[in-house]
C-alpha cells in the first residue's frame, strides 16, 4: 500500500535508492561467483600430486624391471619379488589416480561444468565425487593389502590387516548406500 508521499514501485525504479541495491546486490553476486575460483589451489595441488605420484611409479617400475633383468639368472624369488613390486608400483598408481579424479572432479564443480571428459567422470555434485572416491579407495586397500599378503611370512598380523581393511570397506559401503538412500 502506498500513500501519497511514498513514490509507486514504478516511480522507485528510476530513483539512486533502487540502483543502488541492485548494484551491491549484483557486485555480491559476482564476487560470490567469483570466489569459487579459490578452488584453483584445490585443483592445482591434487593435479601435481597426481603427477608426481604417476612419474615415481613409473620410475619405480623402471627401476624394479632393470634391477630383476640385471640381477643374474631368473628364479621363482626373483619373479615373486618382481611381481611384489609391480602390485606396490599399481598402489601408487592407482592413488594418482584418485588424485586425477578428485582434480578433475573439483574443477568440474567449481570452475566449468562442461568440460569434455568420458561419462564415467563425469562430476556434477559432490556426491558423485565422493562415490568416485569411494569406489576407488576400496580397490586401493585391495591392491595395498594384496601387496602386504604376498609378502607375508607368519603370524596372525596378516589377520589383522585384513580385518581392519575390511572394517574400512564396510564403512565406507555403509556410508555410500545410506548416501544414495538420501537421493
Amino acid at each position: 500500500m502506498t500513500t501519497p508521499e511514498s513514490p509507486t514501485p514504478e516511480q522507485h525504479q528510476g530513483t539512486g535508492a533502487h540502483l543502488g541495491v541492485d548494484s551491491a546486490h549484483r557486485a555480491a553476486s559476482q564476487s560470490a561467483l567469483a570466489s569459487r575460483f579459490i578452488a584453483l589451489f584445490a585443483i592445482l595441488g591434487t593435479t601435481v600430486s597426481a603427477i608426481a605420484v604417476f612419474v615415481y611409479g613409473a620410475v619405480f617400475v623402471g627401476i624394479a624391471i632393470w634391477d630383476t633383468i640385471t640381477g643374474g639368472k631368473p628364479s621363482e624369488e626373483g619373479l615373486k619379488h618382481l611381481t611384489l613390486q609391480l602390485v606396490e608400483a599399481t598402489d601408487a598408481f592407482l592413488l594418482g589416480t584418485v588424485l586425477y579424479i578428485v582434480s578433475i572432479g573439483f574443477f568440474q564443480l567449481f570452475i566449468d561444468s562442461d568440460v569434455a571428459v568420458p561419462g564415467w567422470m563425469r562430476i556434477t555434485d559432490l556426491d558423485q565425487l565422493k562415490t568416485k572416491l569411494v569406489g576407488v579407495i576400496v580397490v586401493l586397500l585391495g591392491v595395498t593389502f594384496l601387496g602386504k599378503a604376498s609378502n607375508w611370512r607368519d603370524g596372525d598380523d596378516i589377520l589383522y590387516l585384513g580385518g581392519a581393511i575390511a572394517l574400512v570397506v564396510g564403512s565406507l559401503a555403509f556410508f555410500g548406500f545410506r548416501a544414495h538412500e538420501k537421493h
